[in-house]
C-alpha cells in the first residue's frame, strides 16, 4: 500500500512538473569497462577514457548520497568487469539504499550468482535482443539466458523474492519478432518484467531505428502478449506502472513528459561518472553539475548550473528521443 502511495506521490510531482528537493535516483558508473563491443553501443563516441571508479571515491560518494534511495550500479560499462563489485553492493546495502544494476550476464558464474544473494541485490536487468545466440545487432548470448534461469531456479529453492529479474531488449528495424519471442521466454522462465527500450542514435544515427508505425504495431502486440501471458511489459513512450497507475500513465504520459519539453528520466535522477561527477544523464558524461567528492549533493542537485540545464534541457538535449513520447522527425 505504501509503495503504492509513493508512486502516487510521484505520478502527481511529474505531472505538475514540481522538482523534488533531491533526486531519489543515482546511477553510479563503477567502470566503464566492457567484455562485449556491441555495434549499438555508442561507448565508441562518447570521447571518456576506460577506467573503473577508485573504491574509495565510491565509498565518499556513497556516504554523500542523502536522500536517495535507489543505486543502479552500471555506467557504459559492465558491471561485472568491476573487479570489487561485490564489496560496492555490501557497501550501498549498509547504508539502507537499494540496489540495482544492468549487465549482459555473460561474466556470471555459479559463485557470483551465490554473491548476488549473499550480498542482497534488489534487481537485476539482463539486457537481451533475441533468445536464439545469433544475433549481430544487439545483445544476444546464450550464455546470459541460462544465468538467468539459474538465479531464478535458485531464487525459488531459497524461497525469496529478491532479486527482482527483468528483462531488457532494444528495439530494432525490423526485428519485432525477437521482442515478441523474449516476452514469451520471460514469461516460461518467471522473469518478474519486460522493458522495451528504443537505442539511442544520437551519437551514430545510421543504427536501424524503428519506424513510428513499427514502434506502434511493437507495443500493441507487446501489450496483448503481457494481457495473455500475465507478465508486465513496460515502455516509456507507451505505457509503465501496473494496475490503476498504469491506466493513469497512458492518459497522462504526454503532460508528464512535458510535451517532450523535459525528460522524464531527469526528473529525480543523477548519473555519477567513473570520477565522482555528475551528470543529468549517460548521454552527457562529460557535462558536469559538480563533484560528489567535495561537494554535497544538495549543492549540486539544487546549483545554478542543474538548474541552468533543466531551463534549456530541450535545447541541451536536441534530438535525443530515448525517453521522448513523440518522435523528431521520419526515421
Amino acid at each position: 500500500m505504501r509503495k503504492k502511495q509513493n508512486m502516487l506521490i510521484e505520478f502527481l510531482g511529474r505531472l505538475f512538473f514540481i522538482i523534488p528537493s533531491t533526486p531519489k535516483f543515482a546511477q553510479i558508473e563503477i567502470t566503464n569497462k566492457c567484455n562485449l563491443n556491441c555495434k549499438m553501443c555508442p561507448r565508441k563516441f562518447l570521447n571518456i577514457p576506460y577506467k573503473n571508479m577508485n573504491i574509495e571515491v565510491y565509498k565518499t560518494i556513497i556516504n554523500n548520497l542523502d536522500g536517495v534511495h535507489t543505486l543502479t550500479l552500471t555506467g557504459w560499462g559492465e558491471p561485472f568487469c568491476y573487479p570489487e563489485i561485490f564489496d560496492c553492493i555490501q557497501y550501498a546495502k549498509k547504508k539502507g539504499f537499494k540496489i540495482k544494476l544492468t549487465t549482459n550476464g555473460t561474466l556470471l558464474d555459479n559463485k557470483k550468482i551465490e554473491k548476488i544473494f549473499e550480498k542482497g541485490l534488489d534487481e537485476i536487468t539482463f539486457s537481451i535482443d533475441n533468445i536464439q545466440g545469433n544475433a549481430t545487432f544487439g545483445h544476444s548470448n546464450l550464455i546470459a539466458l541460462r544465468n538467468i534461469q539459474k538465479i531464478i531456479e535458485l531464487r525459488k529453492k531459497k524461497n525469496l523474492d529478491k532479486p527482482k529479474i527483468v528483462l531488457q531488449p532494444t528495439m530494432h528495424a525490423g526485428r519485432a519478432k525477437d521482442i515478441y519471442d523474449i516476452i514469451k521466454w520471460g514469461k516460461k522462465a518467471e522473469v518478474d518484467r519486460i522493458n522495451i527500450a528504443r537505442i539511442s542514435t544520437k551519437f551514430d544515427p545510421n543504427l536501424s531505428r524503428v519506424s513510428e508505425e513499427e514502434e506502434k504495431e511493437i507495443f500493441n502486440t507487446a501489450n496483448k502478449l503481457s494481457k495473455k501471458l500475465g507478465i508486465r511489459v513496460d515502455m516509456v513512450q507507451y505505457a509503465v506502472f501496473e494496475g490503476f497507475l498504469r491506466y493513469i500513465y497512458i492518459l497522462f504520459r504526454r503532460i508528464m513528459h512535458r510535451f517532450d519539453s523535459k525528460c522524464s528520466k531527469t526528473y529525480d535522477f543523477i548519473y555519477v561518472n567513473a570520477d565522482g561527477f555528475v551528470t543529468p544523464c549517460c548521454m552527457f558524461p562529460n557535462m558536469k553539475m559538480g563533484d560528489l567528492k567535495k561537494n554535497t549533493l544538495n549543492e549540486i542537485w539544487n546549483g545554478k548550473t542543474f538548474n541552468e540545464f533543466r531551463k534549456n534541457q530541450e535545447k541541451i538535449c536536441g534530438n535525443c528521443d530515448v525517453m521522448k513520447i513523440g518522435f523528431l522527425g521520419k526515421r
